[in-house]
């Protein structure tokens, strides 16, 4: 009773825009203000939000309120992304799918009502359409790896990107959206289209290697089985009892 009523005044006190302590960063962080500071401290001392699904939902609706805080709070947090066959790291991912998921699929940067050069722009957009810690090294890592669940959760994170920047390309495109705006012309919103697909692109790893662990994978799923089936390396089962093992030493 009283962890709700915490829980409550909290997601009250965090998350409202009109009653709370937050307030609206249009530039999403990018402006190098320092922006809801205290909320960030806050964020960054819920340390069990991965394991935790109250904390979670409180850590996930601050974020989802307060965007500007998704590039620092990435790259400050004790929370590791770096790929390893571990259930720690799987639920760290889960984590940063729900803090993904819950941004609008439209980027603000698509709603401004002021001039912003496409620079800054770009910035805007990238913040809620690629996660900071996802980058080229930590998605080709995974990739590399023997677990067929780091595979899957990796690939998993590529096609959230990939959709979630294909969505905001086609609703700049729009002819019921940008056209019509008087601070671009055509032209200028084709060429931050260009932007964004390169700016996504350096964040990807090699095609030829997403292709190839895809149909891996596939090829792994559709194979028939004598008798039951073997645990693989990076199974769940065999990854919970690894970290078992390893606290038990």
């Amino acid at each position: 009773m009283v962890r709700e009523l915490v829980h409550s005044f909290l997601m009250d006190l965090c998350c409202s825009l009109k009653h709370g302590i937050t307030f609206c960063d249009p530039s999403l962080g990018t402006s190098g203000k320092g922006g809801n500071v205290v909320l960030l401290h806050f964020l960054l001392g819920l340390r069990t939000a991965a394991e935790d699904q109250v904390v979670a939902d409180l850590l996930v609706n601050i974020l989802k309120v307060c965007p500007d805080l998704l590039n620092r709070y990435f790259k400050e947090t004790h929370y590791s992304f770096v790929p390893r066959v571990t259930s720690a790291w799987m639920g760290n991912v889960r984590l940063l799918k729900k803090i993904c998921e819950a941004q609008p699929d439209i980027s603000k940067s698509c709603k401004t009502s002021e001039f912003i050069p496409l620079p800054g722009l770009l910035s805007v957009a990238m913040v809620t359409t690629v996660p900071a810690v996802c980058n080229i090294i930590m998605l080709s890592k995974g990739l590399n790896l023997p677990s067929t669940v780091v595979k899957h959760s990796i690939l998993s994170l590529v096609s959230m990107v990939l959709r979630r920047a294909l969505r905001n390309t086609e609703h700049r495109l729009s002819e019921a959206t940008w056209p019509r705006s008087q601070m671009y012309t055509l032209p200028a919103v084709q060429e931050f289209v260009q932007l964004c697909r390169e700016a996504v692109s350096e964040v990807l790893p090699d095609m030829n290697n997403l292709v190839a662990v895809w149909q891996s994978l596939l090829k792994q799923k559709r194979e028939p089985t004598d008798g039951p089936a073997e645990p693989k390396e990076g199974d769940v089962s065999t990854v919970k009892t690894r970290d078992d093992r390893d606290r038990s030493c």
